[in-house]
């Protein structure tokens, strides 16, 4: 198997965590204010892959020194926009949102990257936004600040997509990526501690879907990311991330009890259609070229 498809299923394991993450988050913000909550996450998952990689970590120079830290701003306002987000709207409305990075990025990457938009591309993204709106909207839904700070959050991961295509061409992936979480734990406990008050009363509830965000949503995740970029173009990329909403509602179903209906299903379908389209290459429908020179 190429390097190109390792990367696409590594991906897809990368959003189906992502998307279980949104009900979690909900869980741990019962009881674990929304800043400590990225602290903690980010610290944990930092320091467990700095155990792995511990060797490594004399390798660390200037210029991944530089790519993490400028790479950490941008996860950081993600993480800030999404927690905060969905203290006002539902886990399915956020995977939606959060999500939205899919039509930002082959835009940016046009911009900064000089990557060309292909026209698959466009309209296997317009299918991929019709089909997130039916799996997340119900009706009566209405646009709140939740939303709008998704959006945000969407926005701040487009540029962390980027940043991160850019950045793993010429850092060590693995320093890359301890530093960068360690980078957004140090943010998130600051801002906590000028801004929140330490939870005192924590459930368990709370401290387990903390760790298994930790463990698995951002150490294994952020890490398989940084892996398998350097394997695919960002339009690919933003694509495979429109999963997410996928598995997002079905864990709010099981976990919230957020029901998906027809529109809902018949969205799927459409997300399921435009990822296939995606990544086949059809010239092998093309008929070969049988004409003999006399």
């Amino acid at each position: 198997m190429d390097k190109n498809k390792l990367g696409i299923i590594g991906l897809v394991f990368v959003v189906m965590f992502w998307g279980a993450g949104f009900p979690l988050i909900k869980f741990a913000s019962e009881s674990i204010t929304p800043l400590y909550q990225i602290g903690f996450r980010f610290l944990i998952a930092s320091i467990f892959l700095g155990l792995i990689f511990f060797k490594k970590l004399k390798n660390i120079d200037k210029k991944v020194l530089k790519s993490s830290f400028i790479l950490s701003i941008a996860l950081f306002f993600v993480f800030l926009c999404t927690v905060f987000g969905m203290q006002y709207t539902t886990s399915t409305n956020a995977s939606f949102f959060c999500c939205l990075a899919i039509l930002i990025v082959p835009f940016l990457s046009r911009i900064f990257l000089k990557e060309k938009i292909k026209a698959k591309s466009i309209v296997c993204i317009v299918i991929c936004f019709v089909g997130l709106y039916l799996v997340s909207f119900s009706g009566g839904t209405k646009f709140n600040i939740g939303d709008l700070l998704c959006l945000g959050s969407s926005l701040s991961f487009a540029v962390q997509i980027i940043l991160t295509e850019v950045f793993v061409k010429d850092c060590d992936t693995d320093l890359l990526t301890v530093l960068e979480m360690f980078f957004v734990s140090i943010y998130g406990l600051i801002a906590a501690v000028i801004f929140e008050p330490f939870p005192m009363m924590v459930t368990t509830k709370s401290v387990l879907s903390l760790l298994f965000i930790a463990f698995f949503c951002t150490c294994f995740a952020f890490y398989m990311q940084t892996k398998c970029q350097k394997f695919l173009s960002s339009t690919q990329i933003s694509i495979i991330f429109t999963l997410e909403p996928l598995f997002g509602v079905l864990m709010s179903s099981i976990l919230l009890s957020e029901t998906l209906g027809i529109n809902g299903i018949f969205g799927g379908i459409l997300i399921i259609i435009a990822l296939f389209v995606s990544e086949v290459n059809f010239k092998f429908l093309k008929k070969p070229n049988t004409s003999v020179s006399e």
